[in-house]
């Protein structure tokens, strides 16, 4: 087996019902792609890719589908963020302990309930999305992912009346007579 290592962006897609990698990359890496896999790949919208087979990338590991229509990234589908458990074996199905307590409280719970169609589509497969193609765009270089660890003194959504609060406030008093 012929073996390369290599660095690559890649975007998690729960949508996704197989791993796709960029034609690109593929060339780029040196990859053998099974031309013996090559089959039709629809995307969310319904439109059609170019397949060029699949390689085998060891991860955990998992398949993926070489396609064109991608620049030098790669799209991890759901069942292989299972297998490299990255999401829970259940998801999209809440987690959580029949002893512990329901985590979804008040608001959170009925929105669930209010929108249980779209939360839970039980083992009925998606539905493909009727809009025009989708295009997603990676920084180019390093990405840094941001981290906070303190919470916010005021809520983004409140900060516009807090402040306006705090101008009123801090404004001198005049009596008129």
């Amino acid at each position: 087996m012929y073996k390369c290592k290599f660095l690559l962006d890649a975007l998690p897609d729960t949508g996704a019902s197989k791993t796709l990698i960029s034609w690109n990359t593929v060339k780029a890496s040196k990859l053998n792609a099974e031309k013996s896999d090559i089959m039709k790949v629809l995307v969310a919208n319904n439109t059609e890719m170019v397949s060029h087979g699949s390689v085998c990338i060891v991860l955990t590991p998992i398949e993926a589908i070489a396609t064109e229509g991608m620049e030098q990234e790669m799209l991890i589908c759901c069942t292989d963020l299972v297998k490299m458990k990255i999401l829970h074996p259940n998801f999209p199905k809440e987690v959580c302990n029949s002893a512990q307590e329901d985590p979804l409280k008040g608001p959170m719970r009925a929105l669930m309930n209010e929108f249980s169609d779209i939360f839970d589509n039980g083992d009925e497969v998606l539905k493909p999305l009727a809009r025009p193609p989708m295009q997603i765009h990676l920084k180019k270089g390093p990405i840094t992912p941001a981290k906070t660890l303190t919470a916010r003194w005021i809520p983004i959504h409140q900060a516009k009346t807090a402040n306006e609060t705090i101008r009123l406030k801090q404004m001198k008093p005049c009596l008129v007579t």
